[in-house]
């Protein structure tokens, strides 16, 4: 059985990627693995230390190093996204559509932490589809009206009721059938859709929630949907330490709060509920519950730091919780009239103070 892990990154993410690794070394019983890394403007100074790296990490791995500028780049929509996640993930599909890999290789953010074996992944029957990866449900319901008009551009009404009722697979942990999908020619009918956006659409999304959009589109069995637990960001809230969904990965998501430790203001935790981990980027708050795992992770990895303090600040949190509920309540048929009376309300009992006085 191949074990291809697959990771794109320019080399400012040096430091995530040796988290990444020490992780892979740290959970994988049989570390024989063919790592192929794709790295944005590499130079040969760059490329020898990058190779020192992984031979100290992950001495039994098969490395590739390829040099983004090798691939060939398409003009246009392709390269307009200004997120560094959805330029890597571009990266990965080209060279997936360049290469002549074959069997199933495991695509990784570089900010993803690897919490078990891997040796799951590569015994899936993806069946007829291309790629697997988990679906998130999503909070963010105006990205989901972006796509929705993606979809009334195309004529594809079909699609729209799908969009409100799913969110987007995240790329940080994907499986791909490297020969199917270059054999189906994805990336190049990916670009072909791109290329028919308008570019004001384009700059609101994502690679991946455009991805999603493009594989749902296909009408076939193009996309494969793995098991909630298999990529935990943002999506399974946790109630106590011995939860058995909390099994595989766990990857970043998005950055909202901070926490810092007041002596070691170096290493720092990113959300969400399960282990997640990066050293140089602003975080959100942990789960109190959590705390113990995180810090217990933290410390194996990385032996010399000290203790994160979790600062939850729950002021914010309850005032956010309450506009949320408001938010609610105006998207229902009476919640307008109910606010706007509760408004006219408050104005009379205003006025008949001032008045009073």
């Amino acid at each position: 059985m191949k074990r291809q892990i697959l990771i794109s990154i320019s080399m400012r993410y040096l430091g995530s990627l040796s988290f990444l690794l020490s992780s892979i070394e740290k959970t994988q019983k049989n570390t024989s693995i063919e790592l192929y890394i794709i790295v944005m403007k590499l130079n040969p100074p760059d490329e020898a230390l990058l190779r020192r790296m992984v031979a100290s990490l992950l001495p039994t791995a098969l490395l590739t190093v390829v040099d983004a500028r090798s691939l060939s780049f398409p003009k246009g929509q392709f390269n307009n996204f200004s997120d560094d996640k959805s330029r890597f993930l571009a990266q990965a599909l080209l060279f997936l559509q360049q290469s002549t890999l074959s069997g199933h290789i495991l695509y990784l953010d570089v900010y993803t932490i690897v919490m078990c074996d891997l040796d799951p992944f590569f015994t899936i029957n993806l069946g007829k589809s291309a790629l697997a990866g988990t679906l998130f449900s999503t909070d963010n319901f105006i990205k989901n009206r972006i796509l929705g008009q993606v979809a009334l551009i195309e004529n594809k009404v079909c699609l729209l009721e799908l969009l409100s009722q799913a969110g987007y697979i995240s790329s940080s942990v994907l499986l791909i059938d490297a020969a199917l999908w270059r054999a189906k020619g994805y990336t190049l009918d990916l670009i072909d859709f791109l290329q028919s956006l308008p570019l004001y659409l384009l700059r609101k999304l994502q690679l991946e929630e455009l991805l999603y959009y493009f594989l749902m589109r296909q009408n076939d069995d193009s996309l494969y949907y793995l098991p909630a637990n298999y990529n935990t960001t943002n999506l399974y809230y946790p109630q106590k330490l011995d939860d058995n969904k909390l099994n595989i990965l766990s990857a970043r998501k998005e950055i909202e709060r901070r926490i810092r430790d007041n002596i070691s203001s170096n290493y720092m935790l990113i959300k969400d509920t399960i282990y997640i981990l990066n050293i140089s980027s602003s975080v959100s708050y942990i789960p109190q519950h959590y705390e113990p795992q995180y810090h217990q992770l933290l410390t194996e990895l990385c032996p010399g730091c000290k203790k994160l303090v979790n600062r939850r600040e729950r002021g914010f949190l309850k005032i956010k919780t309450v506009w949320l509920k408001i938010g609610r309540l105006i998207r229902r048929p009476f919640g307008l009239i109910l606010i706007l009376l509760l408004y006219s309300l408050g104005f009379f009992l205003a006025f008949i103070l001032l008045m009073l006085r």
